[in-house]
């Protein structure tokens, strides 16, 4: 604790946490100012060093002990003192103490601040000698006599060795005479406020040298200098300077070596390397499989280094396994043969076996009991081995396949299996002594093929693939795309490939003929020229409110225009999405409304082409009458469970709703008895579909409940306006709306579990879960920024808070971060997922950092950040922490903070005059903007490469929070800006963003009376602000 402070950024605490570039700040220049540290408990205190913030000022103070905090005794009194002792002051004693207070009395500049960078309080007299000064230099180069090496060990800060031009790398070179025990370096530059990258290296003979502490990437000031620490013995160290920001002199005011007991080690042997070895004795790998060996060196006096380069590797036989010149070993051919690694004069072996087959194997598996297919088609089962340690490997090598009844179906030797004539066989894979067995079912041939869209239109040069299905009379539908025929009546206007690839060529229509086993389908293909032109609204264009009930009101709007024609209207609520209708309607009725509460209705207009308009007409309206009582109790739903084989021949579990009980609640709902509605499911661990009838949410008139699928381990809660808004897409196809949950266990499976393995990431489900909704067979893909959560259960007892969830891209691989919580106490864990789109997820955790993160403020929250995927280093070592951030860029951050999805294939338009498609970062900004996230400039730029002003950072994450819905806070914009002597600085449009995000935390000033507001900010304080974003949003813990 302190007398005062100025602000959190200089609390107390800054002068204790070992950090040289933080400190203590009193609040004002009035003295004395004291700072006090508590040590816990009593210990004999027997040394004090003070590093204040101006070494080149005089400060006269006192140090005092004491037991209880109450009654205090001198330790050391230097309250007359004003000799400059640089770097910092000593003082030693032998005092049992908890309490420990420096009292600032005087200064030697004044004015000054009382202000200190380190108060270090030892329980060891021993003190830490200057090992350095005057001994024996060298430089790569000297600018004259008068700024020599030496001059960086004479212990003057205002002399300096300068080298001869501003060319980079710079060495200096100090020789101490002897071996020595050395455990800080102080690198002090003659321009403390310029960033330095830089090195240190020792040797023992001066020819062989290692690295004790790499700071090339660093990007911080040496103000007032750079404190490294640890503990090596050597004669010889070198400093080279590999970074000066400003472009000037790497110009050394003091080079300072620190060591105990004047850091004497007359042991010669102590850093000479005495053996290597390698980190196991013996690797086995497949062939193409690789596995990575590591080196470590030990030195005489038992120290231990890993060694990642200057090693050299050698296979004896290059036919079994080849190995590169980082120790990854890749397996060839089957065989064994021997790894030496020679490095320095010290070398060591392994042995290596490349075996086809697996070891440590428990059993074999196909993916699936059994399989149905049609005669004539084929299928590729996997075959999975289960290993003794749990883990699980798909076989592609070492197997051979058999069937019971080729007559049926035959299996050829990579596993393909071919429907011949209808009837059940068994097909068995041998792999060594293991075999595994699965039923095939072959029925009937083909009754009829359909594809997957009837009508397609596309526009100049566009393009889509096909995919034919076909159907037995039992309704087995198999994907037939590969054997299918294509035709083009009009290969003018549209091509299609053998393969089902058609390609737009000019504008007309087109017929594609799709031809499987003489049978035919259909697709109608329109070509028309590409329309960017949004649909507009006539001065004049109005929507008004009429009341239907006590919960409804009906909406009327004006026609909008369209060069080619509105093919639909967007009614939203408040800035969401409440329906979507036809471009003939001009009239909707809304139901389940709030009494009481102003509401703003808006519509606007789209067009075949997907453009829609923004300046669509707007009112604001509040339902009158009183607000029904919304209740507390769930509605537990029945429902018939049903076994049977999905289209993919695995087997899937299928429930129907009720529909009479699915009424009742309904009206229980809308009379305010209840607000939600639960159906508890079996989960049998494979494909999971809930049915309802959509006409019965005809019924449902008050929308702000939700419906509970309850798998005991898994919870899908649902809200029920997300169905009501979808009742006519349902109703134009089968009349269901279906709810999907499922275990994942296919290639995709495996291949997740390789992707993780590969990032060093633990994967905390066996198989990834997917959540779907379909209206009438269609997924319903985007839920309308409804933050729907699925809970699913961890399997382990103990997790830390970088355990995140993540969405799995079936068509690239790659994973991103969703949304999630961790929740739960004594063992039992579950990870709330929010996400406003269906998919696949799998829970993963991994604790990344950053080197030059290590002692940085901001590094708790960048590297939680980075575990969870959200954002990521310069490189795979590096943050780059006080780096500024571009507007793109943190248009980025925010993207993937929403875990909002990124269409690749649909460029968007941003409306931004300066975002080229072929911009890295236009997908990004462009969908942002259409997320409402981000606005451009007056002249209609965005101007992504210009760095992210805090205010501007403000303004974003306000409309962040707006778009989300979340609970807004009470605050006075004045009460909240006036402390802050510069807030007319902040322009009038940020004004309410920067109070909001002030008030509830998410931004700080730099001091308690200044913001800064047009202040550039840097990748860390991006990354602090995105974390309380974050969490005030409760998208984390």
């Amino acid at each position: 604790m302190a007398s005062s402070v100025t602000g959190a950024t200089y609390s107390a605490n800054q002068a204790v946490d070992g950090i040289i570039h933080t400190k203590w700040l009193a609040s004002n220049s009035q003295l004395p100012q004291w700072l006090t540290v508590d040590l816990t408990q009593n210990v004999h205190v027997s040394r004090v060093e003070t590093v204040f913030e101006h070494v080149n000022s005089s400060y006269a103070y006192k140090i005092e002990s004491s037991i209880d905090g109450i009654n205090w005794s001198i330790f050391a009194d230097r309250s007359t003192n004003t000799a400059i002792n640089f770097p910092f002051y000593t003082d030693s004693g032998d005092v049992l103490a908890r309490f420990v207070r420096l009292q600032v009395v005087g200064v030697g500049s004044p004015g000054d601040q009382a202000s200190v960078f380190d108060f270090r309080v030892y329980s060891t007299s021993e003190a830490q000698t200057l090992l350095s000064q005057n001994k024996t230099t060298a430089a790569l180069s000297s600018f004259s006599g008068s700024w020599g090496s030496d001059k960086a060990v004479d212990g003057q800060l205002l002399t300096s060795w300068a080298p001869s031009s501003t060319s980079l790398s710079q060495w200096l070179v100090v020789d101490l005479g002897q071996l020595r025990n050395v455990q800080r370096f102080e690198t002090t530059y003659a321009n403390i406020q310029d960033i330095y990258g830089y090195k240190i290296d020792f040797s023992i003979d001066g020819i062989i040298w290692y690295t004790f502490t790499d700071r090339t990437g660093n990007m911080q000031a040496g103000d007032p200098r750079y404190v490294d620490e640890g503990n090596v013995t050597a004669r010889y160290f070198r400093l080279t300077t590999t970074r000066v920001a400003s472009g000037g002199y790497a110009s050394l005011a003091e080079f300072q070596i620190y060591g105990p007991d004047g850091g004497l080690n007359n042991n010669p042997n102590a850093q000479t390397l005495t053996r290597v070895y390698l980190d196991d004795e013996g690797y086995n790998l497949q062939p193409t499989g690789t596995i990575a060996s590591y080196l470590t060196g030990v030195y005489g006096n038992g120290n231990t280094f890993t060694i990642q380069s200057g090693a050299t590797y050698r296979i004896a036989n290059t036919a079994v396994a080849t190995v590169n010149a980082n120790g990854v070993i890749t397996g060839v051919a089957a065989g064994t043969t021997t790894l030496t690694v020679t490095y320095n004069g010290q070398s060591t072996s392994a042995n290596i076996t490349v075996s086809t087959n697996l070891t440590n194997l428990n059993r074999i598996a196909f993916d699936s009991y059994s399989y149905s297919l049609q005669s004539g088609s084929t299928r590729s089962p996997y075959v999975i081995g289960y290993k003794n340690d749990s883990s699980t490997q798909t076989l592609t090598t070492g197997l051979t396949f058999t069937s019971s009844n080729p007559v049926v179906a035959s299996v050829n030797s990579s596993g393909m299996v071919t429907g011949i004539s209808p009837g059940v066989t068994t097909i068995t894979a041998f792999y060594g002594s293991f075999t595994a067995s699965a039923s095939v079912n072959v029925t009937t041939t083909v009754s009829r093929i359909e594809a997957d869209e009837s009508t397609v239109y596309l526009e100049i040069n566009g393009t889509q693939y096909l995919t034919i299905n076909a159907y037995d009379p039992q309704y087995n539908i198999t994907d037939v795309t590969s054997n299918t025929t294509f035709t083009s009546s009009n290969s003018s206007v549209v091509t299609v490939s053998s393969y089902g690839y058609i390609t737009a060529v000019s504008a007309g229509s087109a017929i594609i003929t799709a031809t499987y086993n003489g049978i035919s389908t259909t697709i109608y293909v329109t070509v028309g020229f590409k329309d960017i032109l949004a649909p507009t609204w006539n001065y004049g264009a109005n929507v008004t409110v009429t009341p239907s009930s006590g919960s409804s009101v009906t909406l009327t709007w004006s026609a909008a225009t369209d060069n080619v024609g509105v093919t639909s209207y967007r009614i939203y609520k408040d800035s969401e999405l409440l329906t979507t209708v036809s471009g003939s309607e001009l009239t909707k009725q809304l139901s389940g409304l709030a009494a009481g509460i102003n509401m703003s209705f808006k519509v606007e207009a789209g067009d075949e082409a997907d453009n829609w308009s923004s300046t669509g007409p707007s009112v604001t309206y509040t339902l009158t009458g009183v607000m029904k009582s919304t209740g507390s109790q769930a509605l537990l739903i029945s429902s018939q469970r049903v076994r049977e084989a999905a289209p993919d021949g695995r087997m899937l579990s299928k429930f129907h709703a009720d529909d009479g009980e699915l009424r009742d609640a309904f009206n229980a709902i809308n009379e305010g008895s209840a607000s939600s509605l639960l159906l508890q499911i079996q989960d049998d661990h494979d494909t999971t579909v809930v049915e309802f009838a959509s006409s019965v949410w005809n019924d449902l008139q008050d929308m702000n409940g939700s419906i509970q699928l309850d798998m005991n381990a898994i919870q899908f809660t649902i809200p029920l306006l997300l169905f009501k808004n979808h009742v006519s897409e349902a109703e134009r196809s089968n009349g269901l709306f279906s709810v999907i949950i499922r275990h994942e266990a296919s290639q995709l499976a495996e291949t997740l579990k390789d992707k993780a393995t590969s990032e060093q990431t633990a994967l905390l489900l066996t198989n990834p879960i997917g959540f779907e909704i379909q209206a009438g067979g269609i997924p319903i893909r985007h839920y309308a920024n409804m933050q729907v959560e699925r809970s699913i259960t961890l399997p382990g007892t103990s997790y830390t808070t970088n355990v995140t969830a993540v969405r799995l891209d079936v068509e690239t691989g790659e994973i991103a971060f969703v949304p999630s919580i961790l929740t739960g106490s004594d063992g039992a864990w579950k990870m709330v997922i929010k996400d406003q789109y269906g998919g696949l997820y799998t829970i993963i955790q991994k604790d990344k950092h950053f080197e030059d993160m290590r002692t940085h403020w901001a590094r708790e929250d960048v590297e939680k950040l980075a575990s969870k995927r959200i954002i990521s280093g310069v490189d795979e070592q590096h943050f780059e922490p006080e780096k500024e951030i571009s507007r793109a860029e943190f248009a980025t951050l925010l993207i993937r903070a929403l875990g909002i999805e990124v269409n690749e294939s649909d460029p968007g338009i941003s409306g931004f005059q300066d975002i080229k498609d072929n911009d890295w970062y236009s997908q990004m900004v462009n969908t942002a903007a259409k997320a409402g996230l981000i606005e451009g400039f007056e002249d209609g730029t965005f101007r992504p490469l210009l760095q992210v002003t805090r205010e501007q950072m403000a303004a974003m994450i306000n409309r962040t929070i707006q778009i989300t819905g979340s609970q807004q806070v009470n605050y006075e914009q004045d009460t909240v800006l006036n402390p802050f002597i510069d807030q007319h600085a902040i322009d009038n449009w940020a004004r309410q963003a920067m109070a909001f995000t002030l008030q509830t935390g998410l931004i700080q000033g730099v001091t308690e009376t200044q913001l800064n507001p047009n202040a550039f900010a840097t990748r860390a304080q991006a990354a602090v602000m995105l974390k309380r974003l974050l969490i005030y949003l409760q998208y984390i813990n």
